[in-house]
């Protein structure tokens, strides 16, 4: 159950991530990762890049993304850590 909530997260987190608007205009993309620290209320711990995208926009607004989401309820009865990679792409 905990691991569909998680991909219930990071299914959020992309809903939340907006484009930087230079780098959206400068037709920059990337993949980020972020290490994220859930305390056990859902609340956030930690967000981290454990993995940059090149573009330090790129790599804030992926972090705002994941600050967005919580608290998110989790229900594991302790702390969770764990890694959402966060894509930024042009269509």
């Amino acid at each position: 159950q905990t691991y569909f909530r998680l991909l219930l997260q990071t299914a959020v987190v992309d809903t939340k991530k907006e484009y930087p608007y230079l780098a959206l205009k400068r037709g920059e993309t990337g993949r980020v990762e972020v290490l994220v620290r859930l305390n056990i209320d859902g609340s956030l711990d930690a967000a981290e890049i454990v993995q940059s995208s090149g573009v330090k926009s790129l790599d804030a607004g992926a972090i705002k993304a994941v600050e967005k989401t919580c608290p998110f309820s989790h229900g594991a009865g302790r702390m969770l850590e764990f890694i959402i990679p966060i894509y930024y792409e042009l269509s």
